[in-house]
């Protein structure tokens, strides 16, 4: 029995794409996991859904959607080469994909591969690029302009009137303030907050957590 819904080849097959299957499957068709040659599994990865290589997976499932579900590595300049890799050599056609539990303007993106998990609230005013995935719980707030290539992760706030460049990781529960501006290839780590404007390539970590010599169960006495 043919399913009604969009045919669509995952780029990768990594532990990011493998989480994400989970969220795609819920609007699409997933076919394939297609990966550069050297990258194949070979097997079976989620059900019935296997891995092949990205000329496979042309042939198979030609002008199918695709979504490049891989990493920040290198500061997402692994994602954004196999996802020009695809655009230029293949006639998958890129797409976007906004969980059904995120709330966010129909407008607010012109680009594409843009990944939007649950919870995520893009407030009106807010524009996107491409090839940005915001993970869940995070906020991105009005006047927003955020650029290409960004990953931003699960609980991040963007405060109003902000603008970022390309390529940033936005590290769990950091928070940007209000009108700032970010420049390309920038590292902000978890519970940072950013009450500054940053020029490229600034690494931007918060203190690390104390580690207090005490028992928990003791501590729990000691302060009640």
């Amino acid at each position: 029995m043919s399913s009604s819904k969009d045919k669509l080849v995952i780029i990768g097959n990594g532990k990011i794409a493998k989480t994400l299957f989970h969220y795609m499957a819920q609007r699409f068709e997933v076919v394939c996991f297609a990966v550069e040659d050297s990258f194949i599994l070979e097997e079976i990865i989620e059900g019935e859904v296997v891995d092949c290589s990205i000329e496979k997976a042309e042939k198979l499932f030609s002008g199918s959607q695709f979504l490049t579900c891989v990493g920040y590595g290198a500061m997402n300049q692994t994602r954004f080469r196999l996802h020009e890799k695809v655009l230029n050599e293949t006639t998958l056609v890129p797409t976007n994909f906004l969980s059904a539990h995120a709330f966010a303007p129909f407008y607010v993106t012109n680009g594409y591969n843009n990944i939007i998990l649950d919870n995520v609230t893009i407030h009106p005013g807010a524009t996107l690029g491409s090839n940005n995935i915001i993970w869940s719980q995070s906020v991105i707030s009005h006047g927003v302009n955020l650029g290409h290539n960004n990953w931003i992760t699960a609980g991040a706030i963007i405060s109003g009137e902000c603008t970022l460049g390309n390529n940033n990781f936005i590290g769990a529960g950091a928070v940007i303030a209000h009108n700032i501006t970010i420049g390309n290839s920038c590292y902000i780590g978890a519970n940072a907050l950013i009450d500054q404007n940053l020029g490229d390539n600034v690494v931007v970590v918060a203190e690390k957590s104390r580690y207090l010599p005490y028992d928990a169960n003791r501590f729990m006495q000691i302060i009640e």
